[in-house]
């Protein structure tokens, strides 16, 4: 059985390069194209990993980190960020989750997927 990965990023480009980065590796994945789909895919679905593109704190983008909050998942998140807010950093790393500072190295994102 595959595992799920669901990519959270608004750029079309870089949904498409982290697809193609991860495509063989044992994932289903899923990548959809706004913050408000990822939303309702947390709502019916359990991801194994959740990488977010984390390129600003939007309202939609609270939401969408309450609710892995709210399921106990931030455990599966990477959070990729070239700047977060402090608040979420601390419960992301008190949680068990990754931060990965862009331009992240493609090698050590795959080893933490793949963890």
């Amino acid at each position: 059985m595959e595992r799920k990965l669901l990519i959270v990023s608004i750029n079309k480009d870089h949904r498409f390069l982290l697809n193609s980065l991860v495509e063989k590796k044992g994932f289903e994945i899923f990548a959809p194209e706004s913050i408000e789909d990822s939303i309702s895919l947390l709502k019916t679905s359990d991801f194994d990993k959740i990488v977010i593109d984390y390129t600003d704190y939007s309202f939609l983008m609270r939401i969408l980190c309450n609710k892995i909050e709210r399921r106990n998942n931030i455990h599966k998140c990477i959070f990729l960020n070239t700047e977060i807010d402090p608040v979420v950093a601390e419960k992301v790393i008190e949680h068990g989750g990754q931060l990965l500072d862009k331009p992240y190295d493609a090698d050590q994102l795959l080893a933490i997927i793949k963890m």
